[in-house]
């Protein structure tokens, strides 16, 4: 009998003992959800997310101990709390040190001896109201865990999440994968408007200045798709764009627009590499009715770079066509009273060009070089309808530095001097210093800043005019508003110095857009421009105002 006894009692303190470790085991896999929680920015349960006291790691420690009352080791309660408790309760029951009332199954209990550690709950703590239950104030011993058997569970407001907005270029369009390709369409359909005001030449055998001005309205359709290679080696990226406008009232003329690109990389060595470019351009002036021209080039440049050296040869060829019945105005004038002469026709022609770069990474950031060019351009017409060659020769000297500061500023700084040669005697040689930058600055995340600056010379077809002298100068901002709102502000300026003529070109633009996404693949959107030209002579002086309102679609 008594060996029966003893194993019964060794199989009671076993009972015990497995449960007590297993009620640890819970309360601390309860603890970590409730961090988890916490780490996700929901606000849990202030019973689950407290951490485990002494009593707790003693258990763990040895879950055989004090298995003659598991609530001693699951209250946290010290010696003298415990006697306190003693004291103050005559008749105790009850558990609180969890939910589950262990004592059930103790010894003492199955003995008829009541638990010396629990207390019954006063009638004042019944009557209390649910906000008091709820509040921490109202738990039994929070501090150590412990919470009146019978009582709620506290609550709190739940903290909801912000709405969290998709990334800033979630709207950048996806693209098509066709093979090896993918290819990122884009469709604008809406009106357009233009007003330009202007002056023109008009009588005959004394022409007079009369006005010329031109209002319009259009519907118009902008196209285009972008299509890049998705190869492990070399690449290949086609480009194309064009405009298309149907005038449905008023009398200024339609200005189409076509684009097309092609830019591939054939990587040949680690070091070396052959990159190739073919553009071309077909563009209508707002300011000039009918007058179109049309630009096809190719490029090709070899390129080696060693990380600390870098070496580059370019050449190139560019074909330029004008209309061939437009006349032009003699620039070579003083008064508005000089008449026409020459055609658009004498600025057709072809230029090569071939140039030679070499540089060097002086730091992580500066990159000094140095580039030297030469190019021929060839008249269609060996004498134009002035009886003048216009073939030229030119030679272009720069030296710079390429900047990289990372994302936040990159481009590149460059100064020289260009000089162009006649091959006519009778037309005077170009020369001018040249000042160039192409940088691009992300001041802050969602702002990007382009920064344009160049000196170019152009040959002229007016009669004792070799050409001119264009300085230029593009900034532009695009901004994201909003995660579904993108804005764009640009400002453009030339000042156009003809050779001879004592009266020059100032060419003003401002451009500004806003694009609002409903999706990832449909859009408002709308733009507005102005340019206007600057000129002693009133003929040359015009100012236009354009605009469009429509819908984007994007894939």
């Amino acid at each position: 009998m008594d060996g029966r006894s003893a194993a019964s009692a060794y199989c009671v303190r076993l009972l015990f003992g497995v449960s007590a470790t297993t009620l640890i085991a819970l309360n601390h896999i309860n603890d970590a959800n409730a961090q988890s929680a916490a780490l996700r920015g929901t606000v849990a349960d202030p019973i689950l997310t407290s951490q485990s006291t002494g009593a707790n790691a003693s258990v763990l420690a040895d879950p055989l101990q004090n298995l003659e009352n598991p609530t001693r080791a699951q209250s946290g309660l010290t010696a003298e709390q415990i006697s306190s408790a003693d004291e103050e309760d005559d008749e105790p029951s009850g558990f609180q040190g969890s939910n589950v009332d262990l004592d059930q199954f103790s010894p003492a209990r199955q003995s008829g001896v009541s638990n010396p550690f629990g207390r019954e709950p006063d009638a004042e703590e019944d009557d209390a109201t649910a906000e008091e239950i709820a509040a921490p104030d109202a738990l039994d011993d929070l501090e150590t865990n412990s919470i009146r058997a019978g009582s709620a569970l506290p609550t709190e407001p739940t903290q909801l999440q912000p709405d969290i907005e998709p990334e800033a270029d979630y709207f950048s369009p996806v693209g098509v994968r066709l093979g090896a390709f993918i290819i990122r369409p884009t469709l604008d359909i809406g009106v357009s408007t233009v007003s330009r005001r202007g002056a023109q030449l008009s009588g005959d055998p004394t022409p007079v200045v009369i006005d010329d001005n031109e209002d319009g309205s259009f519907a118009e359709i902008s196209a285009g798709f972008e299509a890049q290679s998705d190869w492990v080696r070399h690449s290949l990226a086609i480009s194309a764009n064009g405009r298309f406008q149907k005038l449905f009232s008023g009398e200024a003329p339609e200005a189409p627009e076509l684009g097309l690109g092609v830019e591939g990389t054939l990587d040949i060595t680690r070091e070396l590499s052959l990159v190739g470019t073919i553009d071309y351009d077909l563009t209508q002036s707002v300011f000039e009715t009918s007058r179109t021209s049309q630009s096809l080039a190719a490029d090709a440049e070899l390129q080696y770079d060693t990380g600390l050296i870098a070496l580059a040869l370019r050449g190139g060829v560019q074909r330029d066509l004008s209309d061939d019945d437009i006349l032009i105005s003699n620039e070579n004038s003083t008064s508005p009273g000089d008449p026409v002469t020459g055609t658009t026709a004498d600025n057709d022609a072809t230029s090569y060009r071939f140039a030679v770069r070499g540089g060097f990474q002086a730091s992580p950031v500066f990159s000094p070089f140095a580039e030297a060019e030469i190019g021929v351009r060839t008249s269609d017409t060996a004498i134009d309808s002035d009886g003048i060659a216009r073939d030229s020769t030119s030679y272009t000297l720069r030296a710079g530095t390429e900047i990289d500061l990372g994302e936040r500023l990159s481009g590149e700084v460059s100064a020289g001097f260009v000089y162009d040669d006649f091959d006519e005697d009778s037309l005077s040689d170009i020369s001018a210093v040249v000042v160039g930058a192409d940088l691009n600055w992300t001041p802050r995340e969602g702002t990007d800043v382009a920064l344009q600056v160049g000196t170019t010379t152009a040959p002229s077809s007016a009669t004792g005019v070799s050409g001119a002298r264009i300085y230029t100068l593009d900034a532009s901002i695009n901004q994201q508003i909003r995660y579904n709102m993108e804005g764009s502000l640009g400002f453009s300026y030339s000042h156009e110095n003809p050779e001879g003529p004592d009266f020059s070109l100032d060419t003003f633009g401002v451009d500004a857009g806003v694009t609002y996404w409903f999706n990832r693949y449909m859009g408002l959107t709308g733009s507005y421009g102005f340019e206007a030209v600057a000129s002693a002579d009133e003929t040359e002086a015009q100012t236009s105002h354009r605009g469009f309102l429509g819908l984007r679609f994007q894939r």
